[in-house]
């Protein structure tokens, strides 16, 4: 259940995340609500980019699987119940919270991609993070003989999706 009181989107509307009461089983969920009010637009939501610093210590771990099945970005798969991203989301606002399709551009200001794996072993890091967006896209075509005009990059046990790898004819 999510209570959304006047004084959040009166004045201004509202663009953002609230957090869900009674989620479950120490779940953390939020709703993503727009509101605007009569005779204006809609405001600007949270930011597409941001950054984030998290230290994990010298003992403990970030906690956080990454999807690298297309070799070039890196992309939150999960983020696990302990860590220290799991410490950094429970103690930070929804928009700037590390979350599952985010990608991750820049480790302490490194952007090729072994190098950003390989600042992950250091005990604090400075991220920058790119809000990640889901899609669903349907293929349909009149046989299946006929081209889909996709190819796809290959996927592993850490894939959230299919990289889409060259668009064709078809």
């Amino acid at each position: 259940k999510v209570l959304l009181k006047p004084h959040h989107y009166a004045a201004r509307g509202f663009n953002g995340e609230i957090m869900m009461d009674e989620a479950g089983d120490s779940r953390q969920s939020y709703l993503g609500l727009r509101i605007k009010t009569a005779g204006r637009e809609y405001p600007s939501g949270p930011p597409t980019t941001f950054t984030v610093v998290v230290e994990k210590g010298e003992h403990q771990n970030y906690g956080v699987s990454f999807d690298t099945s297309d070799k070039r970005a890196l992309m939150v798969f999960r983020v696990h119940d302990k860590g220290a991203v799991a410490e950094h989301n429970r103690n930070s606002k929804p928009s700037e919270q590390l979350l599952q399709t985010d990608f991750i551009m820049s480790v302490n200001g490194v952007s090729s991609p072994l190098a950003r794996i390989r600042q992950l072993r250091k005990s604090q890091v400075t991220c920058v993070v790119r809000r990640g967006i889901q899609v669903s896209v349907i293929f349909k075509r009149e046989d299946l003989q006929t081209p889909l005009g996709v190819t796809f990059s290959g996927t592993s046990v850490h894939s959230i999706g299919i990289p889409i790898a060259c668009i064709t004819e078809g």
